[in-house]
């Protein structure tokens, strides 16, 4: 019972969200779409894990060019995901060949399995899967077969670090662009997936690690397979409750975008007289009359209040503050918070979040994390402690 739980569970990890991705699936929302296909592969891929670690030899050899095709397909697709909830509102087809070589292997050894002799079949399942000694003189196809699944393995590896160099890419480039709009970026940004991405990276490690031992090599003790049991398993569920939490993405940004901005924003071009009267109606926007304990705050309706367009706010947020539009709203909250945490009435932290401006008590915290290195219970003790002596 124990050795079936640990062999299942990354397989019914993949059922439960694909099902629970496909079920909340609405037309138009490909994130979501790619997330559940992503998931689905997935499934296949430890359903074929699963039949080879039950030691069924015949299916198992029925399975294989299922199991290329989902090991080679995992990255991509996880990369098409991440391309939809950062980049792409439509499905660009320059991003589906990136799920040719899991086509190609896939199907080669489907057809050359097919026409093998099931004894030659056998052997090449038993000698270069199950890690058995067999000696078999290979006909010229099975030698064919051999090497389409060496150079498969060989393709696996190669295209690991550049799916994982461009999914973080996009999404470095995706949190700025949200940075840059929105002062709460709770909810939008995707610092999980990039977090996701690092693991991905040790996970392959790890698979790396086990293609040199060999499947065979865990499948000696049950704790052996409960190892990358755990390891995966933790993996796809994150990915799969994130994801499904995970309700804004660029499609969303780019509508909001749109309804905010009816005319088109000129390019940057700022005179420097120009540049100052905006700077300092924005400082005065901030300083005097607080404009930064707006809940939610976007730089649309900074620009709107000044009369400027967000282009011009953006470039003078940028380059003479040296910021993000969150950071530097994020900046002032913190500074307001402060005050209220030195107040004698001993405010609690859902009312002085509300009142800075912060969406939640999360962001008020993350954001005084990452200002003064100190949570707001540190700083308070540190600052008192400071008066008393």
């Amino acid at each position: 019972m124990y050795r079936d739980i640990v062999i299942l569970l990354p397989m019914f990890v993949c059922l439960l969200w694909a099902i629970a991705l496909y079920s909340d699936y609405k037309r138009g929302d490909y994130a979501r779409l790619s997330l559940a296909i992503f998931m689905t592969v997935s499934f296949f891929l430890y359903f074929s894990h699963a039949v080879y670690f039950y030691g069924d030899l015949e299916l198992y050899a029925i399975l294989d060019p299922l199991y290329t095709f989902s090991s080679l397909a995992v990255y991509p697709l996880f990369y098409v995901y991440v391309r939809m909830i950062s980049k792409d509102v439509t499905l660009e087809p320059s991003v589906v060949f990136t799920l040719f070589p899991s086509l190609f292997f896939g199907l080669a050894l489907a057809l050359i399995y097919s026409m093998l002799e099931p004894l030659e079949l056998d052997a090449i399942m038993g000698q270069y899967h199950y890690r058995n000694n067999i000696a078999y003189t290979y006909s010229i196809l099975g030698k064919i077969a051999i090497t389409t699944v060496k150079a498969s393995r060989i393709v696996f590896i190669l295209q690991i670090v550049p799916f994982i160099y461009y999914c973080r890419r996009d999404i470095i480039a995706y949190n700025r662009l949200i940075g840059e709009f929105y002062s709460s970026v709770e909810g939008r940004d995707l610092t999980w997936v990039r977090k996701i991405t690092t693991v991905f990276l040790l996970t392959a490690v790890f698979s790396l690690v086990a293609g040199f031992l060999g499947r065979s090599f865990f499948n000696q003790e049950d704790y052996l397979v409960f190892i990358p049991s755990l390891l995966f398993s933790t993996m796809l569920f994150s990915i799969g409750f994130l994801g499904f939490r995970q309700r804004f993405t660029i499609r969303d940004y780019r509508k909001e975008l749109n309804v905010k901005e009816s005319h088109r924003e000129p390019g940057i071009n700022l005179q420097d007289k120009t540049r100052e009267k905006i700077k300092g109606e924005l400082l005065i926007l901030f300083e005097e009359k607080e404009y930064f304990r707006k809940t939610d705050l976007r730089i649309t309706d900074v620009s709107a209040v000044l009369g400027t367009n967000r282009s011009y706010i953006s470039s003078i947020v940028n380059v003479d503050y040296d910021s993000t539009f969150s950071d530097f709203v994020n900046k002032y909250r913190v500074e307001y918070a402060k005050k209220l945490l030195l107040d004698k009435r001993n405010h609690v932290l859902d009312y002085i979040a509300e009142e800075s401006g912060f969406a939640s008590v999360n962001s008020l915290l993350r954001a005084f994390k990452k200002e003064t290195a100190l949570t707001p219970g540190q700083f308070r003790s540190s600052e008192k402690s400071k008066i008393a002596d």
